[in-house]
């Protein structure tokens, strides 16, 4: 039985994100299919949560590539899969999987705009997969990077050190972030 990946979907819309690198739609959907279809090559079943602001609009294309389309809460979906896949940090369900016991891989664009402290507690979470630019302006991973990531990501205690020491302390200690 081929392992079940949840890969999740970066929002479908014309806004910008002005945070980070690569934070538009046609980057990210882009090298979620080709994340898609490399997985698919080498025998995983992929599914595809979709962001709940963009259900219907791109469905077709995923189903097209073989991927099923999975809506509605990620908390409610994220358990029926083996391996959680993101294709980037900007995503409050990249916080809940951290807390969960599943494996999770993460594509990355440098260190994402982590500090070295952050970057090196995500790292004992999840199997983190590199990400670069061509020169056709694409998001590019290193195809057997990907797999490894993925066939070595194992299911881990409920590590919660990266929300702690990353989300929960900004919340309670930072100005404009919550109780103070």
């Amino acid at each position: 039985k081929s392992p079940k990946l949840l890969l999740v979907g970066f929002p479908m819309h014309a806004k910008r994100y002005l945070d980070g690198d690569g934070l538009f739609f046609y980057f990210r959907f882009d090298l979620e299919l080709r994340i898609i279809s490399h997985l698919k090559s080498v025998g995983y079943e992929v599914a595809y949560k979709m962001h709940p602001d963009s259900m219907g609009r791109v469905d077709p294309i995923l189903v097209e590539n073989g991927a099923e389309v999975v809506g509605g809460p990620f908390e409610d979906v994220c358990g029926d899969y083996d391996g959680l896949i993101f294709a980037d940090l900007a995503t409050s369900a990249l916080g809940f999987a951290l807390t969960t016991d599943k494996p999770v891989v993460l594509t990355l664009l440098g260190r994402g705009g982590l500090s070295g402290e952050a970057f090196e507690a995500l790292g004992h979470r999840a199997s983190i997969v590199p990400l670069s630019w061509n020169d056709q302006n694409q998001l590019i991973f290193n195809e057997q990077d990907l797999v490894t990531a993925v066939n070595t990501a194992q299911p881990k205690g409920r590590d919660t050190s990266f929300w702690e020491q990353n989300v929960c302390y900004r919340w309670h200690y930072t100005p404009g972030w919550g109780a103070s």
